[in-house]
């Protein structure tokens, strides 16, 4: 304990002359939370993040991710449909979105069905992208195609037609990476379908049964509920054609709303067992106990050295009024308990509900 107490005093010691926040009549730094090189600060009304060289080492994630990919494979092989892997930043998503497409395309191969080629799209920035590319390529080869151009849900399904074009075997797998982003490319993508949505419907593959509920959903007013719908009905006409989806997801907002995709999703998963939303938690940077948020906030261009280590500081974000694209922010994954003590404007209790069981 002696050790700890040293350490947050050295630490304080250091950021006091750094922090912007500091200033005459703010008040003292206070010590919201604090784990191992992760700690929380308070100074009036402006909150921090400060990270240690190994504050992100061993960041636990629940359930496991190999727990996960088994259980998402038995879903796939005993039921088939669509399943959602949701949670906050850093619970491990992206693990459990490529180890599951590796194993289903190689049970595929194993068991001598017919070769299987699942879509992977990946949304997140470009190193991002070449991970995920690297990792299948490595472990199925040919077995996987990429497209990062997606701007909406037509174009996957436009796509997934594409790769069955002149195959003999079916599109067992089709997957679907930061399924989210999609929304930021919302307004580009609607202004192209609705100037000529007959050709988009068309070209996408749509059952007839489908296309009178796409052209409803992408018409209405609101661009978040619109995605969350067609969002939705791209899953149902993957399913028509017998192909199994997977796609990945925050599940709210960094306010605490429910991104609507999720919360819509939730709503099948409750109606039908051919979808499944599956959660992930992240470790809280303050405690860690499971996080449910990601809180957004903006580097510090200081570092503060205490003995020889380097901590970073991220500012907490409140007010989300502007755009947090231009501060290129870091997200930190927090309980509610945390979150509330950090960003109390941004409060737990007013977060809704999205996650009611069948």
């Amino acid at each position: 304990m002696t050790g700890r107490v040293e350490s947050a005093r050295l630490i304080i010691s250091a950021l006091e002359d750094v922090l912007p926040g500091k200033q005459e009549g703010a008040g003292e730094i206070k010590v919201t939370a604090q784990k191992g090189e992760r700690w929380l600060l308070t100074i009036g009304r402006e909150s921090y993040v400060v990270l240690g060289p190994s504050a992100l080492e061993g960041l636990s994630t629940l359930p496991d991710a190999a727990d996960s990919t088994r259980s998402i494979f038995s879903f796939f092989r005993e039921t088939g449909g669509a399943v959602l892997l949701a949670g906050a930043m850093r619970s491990g998503k992206s693990a459990v979105f490529n180890q599951t497409v590796i194993r289903t395309v190689n049970f595929n191969l194993e068991t001598g069905n017919s070769a299987p080629l699942p879509v992977v799209v990946g949304r997140a920035k470009k190193g991002r992208q070449v991970d995920v590319m690297a990792e299948l390529q490595k472990n199925i080869g040919s077995f996987a195609s990429f497209n990062f151009q997606i701007e909406g849900p037509l174009d996957f399904l436009y796509f997934v037609e594409q790769q069955l074009e002149g195959r003999r075997g079916k599109l067992r797998l089709a997957a679907l990476e930061e399924v989210g982003i999609l929304l930021f490319s919302r307004e580009e993508y609607l202004a192209k379908v609705l100037e000529n949505i007959d050709f988009y419907l068309g070209r996408a593959g749509l059952p007839d049964q489908l296309k009178e509920s796409f052209e409803k959903a992408l018409q209405k007013s609101d661009p978040a509920q619109c995605f969350g719908e067609e969002f939705v009905l791209m899953t149902q006409a993957l399913g028509a054609k017998g192909i199994n989806f997977i796609g990945a997801t925050v599940d709210r907002f960094t306010s605490g709303q429910p991104w609507p995709p999720t919360a819509q999703f939730c709503a099948m998963a409750r109606e039908s067992e051919k979808y499944q939303v599956h959660r992930r938690f992240s470790e809280c940077l303050g405690c860690g106990e499971p996080a449910v948020i990601s809180a957004v906030t903006e580097p510090l261009d200081k570092v503060v050295k205490v003995g020889k280590k380097d901590y970073r500081i991220y500012r907490v974000i409140t007010d989300l009024s502007g755009s947090v694209e231009a501060v290129e922010p870091y997200f930190a994954p927090l309980c509610a308990g945390c979150n509330d003590q950090i960003r109390s404007g941004l409060a737990s209790a007013d977060w809704p509900e999205i996650w009611v069981q069948k």
